[in-house]
């Protein structure tokens, strides 16, 4: 099953990194599981949907995410300040139950990456060398 970069900043948006979570993430060119909080501006790795159902559920967040972001962009570019944070209230306060599912879905395909980049590590062919080579370290130590 692949895996898929997806913006933090967007679900930072709605809250979901105030708790810091584990997740994949790309650093220096290695893909490693690191500690993401709500100033970690980058991706994170998720596994693609597995059917039809969380296909679509994911088009659908993924498009509410990215018209919330360019909401609070166009808003905040506007003069007065008072205005920006009446409309900014409006919209973070409209849609709480649904940033609740969301979380719990990115939740779900954030865990399942990471349960894959375990399963990959152990059944890799560097982790079978690792152990192998610390076979040869025990005999020739004996």
């Amino acid at each position: 099953m692949p895996k898929i970069a997806y913006p933090a900043e967007l679900l930072a948006q709605i809250g979901y990194f105030n708790d810091s979570k584990e997740a994949l993430v790309q650093e220096n060119g290695k893909i490693k599981v690191q500690k993401v909080g709500k100033d970690f501006k980058g991706e994170i790795f998720i596994a693609y949907p597995a059917n039809k159902r969380e296909e679509r559920l994911f088009y659908e967040f993924d498009r509410f995410l990215r018209e919330m972001q360019m909401s609070i962009m166009k808003i905040s570019e506007f003069n007065n300040p008072e205005d920006y944070e009446i409309w900014h209230k409006m919209i973070m306060d409209k849609e709480v139950i649904l940033f609740s599912e969301i979380s719990t879905f990115f939740d779900i395909l954030r865990m399942r990456a990471l349960k894959m980049a375990l399963n990959e590590f152990n059944s890799s062919y560097t982790r079978e060398r690792i152990m192998m080579m610390e076979r040869v370290r025990e005999e020739s130590n004996e």
